[in-house]
């Protein structure tokens, strides 16, 4: 029902309007946190933390409790495109990009060495096709491993 925004970022005004505007809106309805839970079907404890502002609800979210508020929040999610930054951090891929270079380069390397000392292999085209294909796919499974963490 909601995205939970990294602590590590603070909270944009328009996030803070949007938990706001849902909170006026079930007031001036009369409505307590526990009625917009049943008829939203949206849990009491996500209907806490969105009106609190410790989450980011999702279009569909917004949809129920739109309708059952009668409010639009059309604007409200125009004004939350352009604060996406305050919600995903920007992540610095130097670290990994330079692993991965250095990882294929090596492999590279190393498989070279392998058949420059090596006098009877490969002794077909095929074998040293299926030489660097292993070689490649070892990269691959290297390189995945170090882009898993992002």
């Amino acid at each position: 029902m909601y995205w939970r925004i990294n602590d590590a970022f603070k909270m944009s005004a328009e996030y803070k309007s949007t938990a706001e505007t849902i909170r006026t809106a079930r007031l001036a309805k009369g409505y307590t946190q526990l009625k917009l839970s049943e008829l939203t079907n949206v849990s009491l404890r996500s209907i806490q933390r969105i009106e609190s502002g410790a989450v980011k609800p999702r279009r569909d979210t917004l949809d129920l409790l739109a309708a059952k508020l009668e409010f639009s929040f059309e604007n409200l999610m125009f004004a939350e495109k352009d604060t996406a930054e305050y919600i995903q951090p920007k992540i610095n891929h130097s670290k990994n990009i330079i692993f991965s270079i250095g990882t294929t380069l090596l492999i590279l390397l190393l498989g070279g060495a392998y058949l420059s000392q090596s006098p009877k292999f490969p002794e077909t085209t095929f074998e040293l096709f299926l030489f660097w294909a292993g070689m490649t796919a070892l990269d691959l499974l290297i390189v995945s491993w170090i882009w898993k963490s992002v």
